[in-house]
């Protein structure tokens, strides 16, 4: 709050009224999107339990999902089910067909959702325009329409989330956050793409020789499909996803940042355990369960594995945070934060991207930028550094909106009280300031 930090700076008109905001490019936010941070812990081996369901899949479409104490897989041409205890089962999910093609889990509820699309041939991109609720007893719910359509390609990753579901798009870049509730879309662009030009390679023409941690290539799967856990935390996403196996790096399952790349860490190393052709898993917060889907794998080798082992993860239910009142009549809302590399103030295009989309949500009269710099990266130049990140935020939002009624305050918040040690701390925090009426 701005009583217990010295402005820095107050700098008048530097952004954009309403309608300005309307003509600086292709990004939306609908609503504000669902605010319950999830994170994984941590994934282990521990009581595996595994089967061979290619009696029932014939081949595999690629996704898994949880519904109730059921385990979900797609399949050629039908849905099939298996129980989390001990993975018996391997039949028909009621009458659910190639739904399956397109399954997704609510982790808040462990319910499955399916997306409706229109005809799909091979692998060509489809338009998304609703999802559907799929019952524990495999009937089908109410359908949920989509504030906005959606394209959905090969190359898109479909994250589980905590009362969302989330759409990584690695070709194109887009990540769309969806509302499960009611359907709400919030689509940023800029986020990290793969291939042999996109962001994880930087231009590589052989990605597998250069030492890169990304993403498992989706033009490998068998249908084109993969699902991975979706995590929010800080206002950030991150993906839990496998890594591609022939590239010359550690193979396991990483965190993805999509907003924040190339950048991964490792979560569960799965170096020498035959885990091939990977690209599907999920998590039920009911038993406590990772669960996916592998070909040709483990031994002895299964067709077509579907298995679920231990995760611990944390979860912090959303509640709405006290109103700081500050000692002129204002309070802070806090709009998200975007993140550097090391002794850098330099914003990278996804940090623009990103603060480009926050201003655009959340049009007001006064914003604030506070700088943060990392405790274990700390020096005598931490209030310097600390500064000069909230002055880059500063200076794009001016040279995206310059001479509009709008004022900045910067200020240098040097090692945030939360996450002071963590990469996260090195970040500048946007605030829309609201006046309080008494």
């Amino acid at each position: 709050m701005l009583m217990n930090r010295k402005i820095i700076a107050l700098t008048a008109g530097l952004i954009l009224t309403t309608a300005g905001l309307a003509s600086l490019g292709s990004s939306s936010a609908n609503a504000a999107p669902v605010q319950t941070e999830f994170m994984v812990t941590s994934l282990t081996l521990d009581n595996l339990i595994k089967t061979d369901a290619i009696g029932c899949l014939d081949d595999d479409g690629g996704l898994v999902s949880i519904a109730g104490s059921r385990l979900l897989v797609g399949g050629d041409g039908q849905t099939c089910s298996y129980s989390l205890t001990d993975m018996s089962g391997g039949t028909q999910a009621g009458s659910l067909t190639d739904e399956g093609s397109f399954i997704f889990t609510d982790l808040s509820t462990s319910s499955t959702y399916f997306f409706d699309y229109t005809a799909r041939n091979n692998f060509e991109p489809v338009l998304i325009t609703k999802f559907t609720r799929v019952n524990n007893d495999f009937s089908l719910g109410n359908d949920v329409v989509l504030s906005e359509n959606i394209t959905y390609t090969q190359d898109t990753i479909i994250g589980h989330g905590w009362g969302r579901v989330v759409l990584w798009d690695t070709g194109t870049g887009q990540l769309h956050d969806i509302n499960i509730s009611d359907g709400t879309v919030s689509t940023t662009n800029g986020a990290a793409t793969e291939g042999s030009n996109g962001t994880y390679c930087g231009g590589e023409i052989n990605c597998s020789t250069a030492g890169v941690v990304r993403p498992e290539d989706s033009s490998e799967a068998d249908s084109g499909f993969q699902s991975a856990i979706a995590e929010y935390s800080n206002g950030a996403f991150s993906f839990i996803f496998p890594n591609e196996s022939g590239d010359n790096v550690t193979y396991g399952v990483y965190r993805f940042y999509p907003l924040d790349g190339p950048r991964s860490d490792l979560i569960l190393d799965l170096t020498g355990l035959n885990m091939n052709d990977f690209y599907s898993l999920t998590y039920s917060a009911a038993t406590g369960q990772w669960c996916g889907h592998i070909e040709d794998s483990f031994s002895p080798q299964l067709g077509e594995g579907v298995f679920c082992a231990g995760a611990n993860v944390s979860v912090t239910e959303a509640v709405a945070p006290p109103v700081p009142i500050i000692a002129n009549g204002y309070r802070a809302d806090s709009l998200g934060s975007v993140y550097f590399t090391p002794g850098s103030s330099k914003l990278s295009n996804v940090a623009k991207s990103k603060i480009w989309t926050l201003v655009t949500a959340n049009p007001a009269s006064i914003y604030k930028v506070t700088g943060y710099v990392q405790e274990a990266r700390s020096s005598k130049n931490d209030s310097e550094l600390s500064l000069s990140r909230a002055r880059a935020v500063e200076t794009y939002l001016a040279s995206i909106g310059a001479g509009v009624n709008f004022t900045v305050v910067v200020d240098a918040g040097l090692v945030p009280v939360k996450n002071g040690t963590s990469d996260k701390a090195r970040r500048a925090t946007l605030f829309a300031m609201t006046p309080v009426v008494k």
